[in-house]
């Protein structure tokens, strides 16, 4: 009996170089991906062809190429999964500016910037039938009170991950990464206008990277917007009347009294993101942001 364990011991000794080659050769032909994505996933290391639910991944440069107002519209053009409501009576969404996936509400997408939670907003939606919308009892987070030019990508998770988030991640989770460049500087405007006279609207925004030494980046983004009124509604009867007597002058909204269309808006936009490695597995990092935005409009 002792003879035979002893065989059997050796030939298994034997046999273990001939499993190790086949493996070490299998590890030098893996292909190696540069963006790893970890968004709605306990798994490290999971990249967008790896993981089992969808992701989109929209660059900066894709964004920086989109004709948008801010950065909700110019999401909802690149991932057709992203939705927003822009109705002029739906409720503030024409100023707050929400963003849904699977049509749920939007306190059911959990929005991250650099992987934290962002705060909501002070709104809370309270419009009621026959106008409800999706957003009917919502407070969710105002999304274009960051500006494009501050995003270095956007990770858009299409699929439900509660597990991981919790109820507020039922729908999906939109991660907004700040940029993060220590040197450099760009400048951009945009203006356009829907008709003579009609929703005017201009955009100058500009992007900067400072280094804090030999291991850390401060980058500044500042946005300037201002937006004309639309108009697509016709005079009320009250206020034509009104007109008449007083003056169209003396009637708001010249003579309308109220009108139907996007509100005239206003707004100063800023954000800084900073980052220091203190050491090779330490980092000291911190964003804010601050928005002042004005609007005078029909219905809001």
């Amino acid at each position: 009996m002792q003879f035979k364990k002893t065989v059997l011991a050796s030939s298994i000794m034997a046999l273990l170089p001939t499993f190790g080659a086949p493996l070490a050769l299998g590890q030098e032909d893996m292909m190696q991906l540069e963006e790893v994505v970890v968004t709605g996933t306990r798994k490290v290391g999971q990249t967008p062809t790896e993981t089992i639910s969808p992701i989109d991944v929209i660059g900066g440069s894709a964004l920086d190429n989109q004709a948008g107002f801010d950065l909700t519209e110019t999401l909802t053009k690149l991932s057709p999964a992203l939705n927003t409501q822009r109705f002029p009576i739906a409720d503030g969404t024409a100023v707050v500016r929400p963003v849904t996936l699977r049509n749920l509400s939007p306190d059911h997408t959990l929005v991250l910037v650099n992987g934290s939670r962002r705060h909501r907003s002070a709104m809370v939606n309270l419009q009621v039938a026959p106008l409800g919308t999706v957003n009917q009892g919502s407070q969710a987070v105002d999304f274009s009170a960051i500006p494009s030019a501050a995003i270095k990508r956007v990770e858009i998770l299409r699929d439900g991950a509660s597990a991981q988030y919790g109820s507020d991640a039922i729908a999906g989770v939109v991660n907004t990464i700040l940029k993060d460049d220590s040197e450099g500087f760009t400048v951009s405007a945009q203006y356009g206008e829907y008709d003579e006279d009609d929703g005017e609207r201009t955009i100058v925004s500009a992007n900067g990277g400072l280094a804090l030494g030999d291991n850390g980046f401060l980058n500044l983004t500042a946005e300037y917007a201002d937006t004309d009124a639309t108009s697509r509604g016709r005079a009320r009867a009250e206020a034509a009347a009104a007109a008449e007597i007083v003056g169209k002058g003396e009637v708001p909204y010249g003579g309308l009294g109220q009108y139907w269309g996007d509100p005239e808006i206003e707004e100063w936009k800023f954000v800084a993101n900073a980052g220091f490695d203190i050491t090779e597995t330490t980092q000291l990092y911190g964003y804010g942001s601050y928005m002042d935005k004005e609007t005078d409009g029909g219905f809001v």
